[in-house]
């Protein structure tokens, strides 16, 4: 019996057609308060629709070559491109209110 081995990319990005699974895999990827890392993931996500980048690049008004620069770990979009970007994608920034860890009181020893 053989089996097929499936790159993790080629896997994620048949994952990354289900709208439902890019939101919560963006979602996700938020938690890591890291730029790049967003914005590599959000290049996966573009890239797993229908048309892949050439598409995104007509509903976004920018190049190609524009996008593949901005979408990379080093890239350094505006917040009006990175709005333009998630209403091409079908999705939204939220904001919510942040759970705060409650701290525990000091106990004073006593000798």
């Amino acid at each position: 019996m053989t089996q097929k081995l499936i790159k993790f990319e080629d896997s994620l990005q048949k994952e990354l057609q289900d709208p439902e699974f890019a939101y919560l895999y963006l979602n996700e990827i938020l938690k890591e308060k890291d730029l790049g890392i967003f914005l590599d993931a959000l290049k996966h996500v573009v890239r797993s629709r229908k048309g892949g980048i050439a598409e995104f690049a007509k509903q976004t008004g920018l190049s190609r070559a524009a996008l593949y620069r901005t979408l990379s770990a080093e890239g350094n979009p505006s917040a009006k491109n990175l709005f333009i970007f998630l209403d091409a994608t079908g999705f939204e920034f939220k904001f919510g209110k942040k759970e705060r860890k409650k701290i525990p009181k000091k106990v004073a020893v006593t000798h």
